[in-house]
C-alpha cells in the first residue's frame, strides 16, 4: 500500500513570536510557554493541540492538576519543547489505550474532537495519569517529519548531478533516522509538458509525495540519485523497528492531522525493510570522523534541528560547510561558478 503525501507538513516548531520578555516566575514561565506553542499549533493546521495547550494553561493558572505536573520542572526558554513533549504525552497515553476518554476525541485512533468536552477530558487525563505521564513527559522531543524528505531531495539531486558520484547521507539529530531512508520514498514531479507527471522513486514505494513540486526541478531529473550508505547520530536514537520506537515517534505527531500521521507510518513500514544506522552521538564526534561512506566521492550531510541545539552549537553548524570532493572542479567543468562546498540541511 502507498500513502500519498500531499502539500507540506507542519514540524511542530514554535513559529509564533508571542510576549517579548519571558517571565521569571514559574507558574508564569509555564504559561507563557504553553500559550506560545498553542498559538503555533493554531497557526500549522492543529486547532486540537491549540486547544489542550491553552486549556493546560488555564489550568495551570487555576492550581489545577496539569500544574501539578508541569510546574515540576520548569525550564529557561521553550523549557526544552515542553509544550510538544506535554502534547505527546497526552497521545501516547492515548495510543497505548491508557486514557479511553480522550482516545475518543483523537483523529488518529479514530476519535472525533468536540471542543466543548475535550479540554475536561484531558485534566482529567493528566490527574488520573500518575506516574506514566510525568515519565512520558521528562522524555526528550523527538519529532522525525519524513515531509522534510521531499525538500531535502531537491538538493541530493543537485549535488549528486554536479558530483556525479553516489553520496553518503549524514544526519545531525536524526531521531529514529526515518528521513535517511528518502531513496526508498516516491516522489511526483511535473515534468513541464501540460499536467503530465513523472514518478522517482520505487515502484513499490509505501510513502508518494505529491503536490510537493509547482515546476520541473533543474536539470529534469529521471531517477533518484545512489545512496553509498546512510549514517545518522542523536542524543537520544530511537530503534524504528521496535514497538516502543513506533510509540515514541508516532506520539509526537499532532493527533488530528492524519495525514501526517498514516505519512509516518508509510515511513516506519519502509524502515522496517531498509536498514539504516542511528548512533548515540554528538554532531561533532559524527562529523569528525568519516564513517562507513569515507570513501564515497560525493557527500551529502544533515544539519541538525537547530531549534533545539543551545546557541553554541547552532552558531558551528549554521556556519559549517561539508566537504564534497569533486564539487567545484564539476561546476568548473560545467561552465558554472565556482562555489563553496553546500550543505544539504534537514532536522527533526
Amino acid at each position: 500500500m502507498s500513502v500519498g503525501a500531499a502539500g507540506r507538513g507542519p514540524g511542530g516548531d514554535d513559529h509564533i513570536t508571542g510576549p517579548l520578555a519571558e517571565p521569571s516566575d514559574p507558574r508564569s514561565k509555564v504559561v507563557w510557554q504553553l500559550t506560545r506553542q498553542s498559538m503555533s499549533c493554531a497557526a500549522m493546521g492543529s486547532p486540537l493541540s491549540a486547544f489542550l495547550l491553552s486549556r493546560a494553561a488555564a489550568d495551570v493558572l487555576e492550581d489545577g492538576p496539569c500544574a501539578e505536573l508541569l510546574l515540576r520542572d520548569v525550564r529557561p526558554g521553550r523549557g526544552d519543547a515542553m509544550a510538544l513533549r506535554f502534547l505527546a504525552a497526552l497521545h501516547r497515553m492515548v495510543l497505548d489505550r491508557q486514557a479511553p476518554l480522550l482516545a475518543l476525541h483523537y483523529p488518529s485512533v479514530g476519535g472525533t474532537p468536540d471542543l466543548r468536552r475535550v479540554g475536561d477530558v484531558m485534566v482529567h487525563t493528566v490527574e488520573h495519569g500518575g506516574d506514566r505521564i510525568a515519565e512520558l513527559l521528562d522524555q526528550p522531543c523527538q519529532t522525525n517529519e519524513v515531509g522534510r524528505s521531499a525538500g531535502l531531495m531537491v538538493g541530493l539531486l543537485d549535488v549528486a548531478a554536479l558530483t556525479g558520484q553516489p553520496l553518503a547521507l549524514r544526519e545531525v539529530g536524526a531521531s529514529a533516522g526515518l528521513n535517511l531512508r528518502l531513496d526508498h520514498f516516491g516522489y511526483e514531479l511535473p515534468t513541464g509538458d501540460g499536467d503530465e507527471m513523472r514518478v522517482l522513486g520505487p515502484a513499490d514505494a509505501e510513502l508518494l509525495f505529491t503536490g510537493r513540486y509547482r515546476a520541473p526541478l533543474p536539470g529534469d531529473p529521471i531517477a533518484l540519485p545512489v545512496i553509498a550508505d546512510r549514517l545518522g547520530c542523536d542524543l537520544h536514537p530511537i530503534d524504528p523497528t521496535t514497538p516502543e520506537g513506533r510509540a515514541r515517534v508516532s506520539s509526537s505527531v499532532w493527533a488530528d492531522q492524519t495525514d501526517r500521521f498514516e505519512r509516518l507510518g508509510a515511513a516506519l513500514r519502509t524502515a522496517a525493510r531498509v536498514p539504516a544506522t542511528v548512533e548515540r552521538a554528538t554532531r561533532r564526534r559524527q562529523f569528525r570522523r568519516g564513517g562507513p561512506g569515507a570513501e564515497s566521492e560525493g557527500r551529502g550531510r544533515g544539519s541538525a534541528p537547530t531549534l533545539h541545539a543551545d546557541h553554541p552549537t547552532r552558531r558551528q553548524l549554521e556556519t559549517a560547510r561539508c566537504p564534497i570532493r569533486g564539487f567545484r572542479d564539476q561546476s568548473a567543468r560545467r561552465g558554472k561558478p565556482r562555489r563553496q562546498a553546500r550543505r544539504v540541511r534537514t532536522s527533526r
